[in-house]
């Protein structure tokens, strides 16, 4: 983890990060599950718990992608707007 980090190390953090989950079964029902190279269940189950370890940033937000894109659209969008109304200037944070 501390040599997939150190690439970013000292970029400008992110306000919001918008992590979109679904669970390997579902992402299975999919057209076409399996045609590119990393859309393998047991790849996608290591990564899948590899990301656990940043949802604990307070910048992220977690959204089913198993709804259609409209709802979740909307559903980012109205994150996305409260973010925008709240910002206030502010001492810029790095990553790691």
């Amino acid at each position: 983890m501390k040599w997939c980090k150190s690439f970013d190390t000292g970029l400008p953090q992110p306000q919001l990060v918008v992590y979109l989950d679904a669970s390997v079964e579902d992402l299975e029902k999919r057209s076409n599950y399996g045609s590119e190279r990393y859309e393998q269940s047991e790849f996608q189950r290591k990564v899948k718990e590899a990301f656990k370890v940043f949802q604990k940033e307070d910048n992220w937000m977690h959204f089913d992608a198993n709804q259609s894109i409209s709802s979740l659209a909307a559903k980012i969008e109205e994150k996305v707007l409260v973010l925008v109304q709240d910002c206030k200037p502010h001492k810029m944070k790095t990553l790691w």
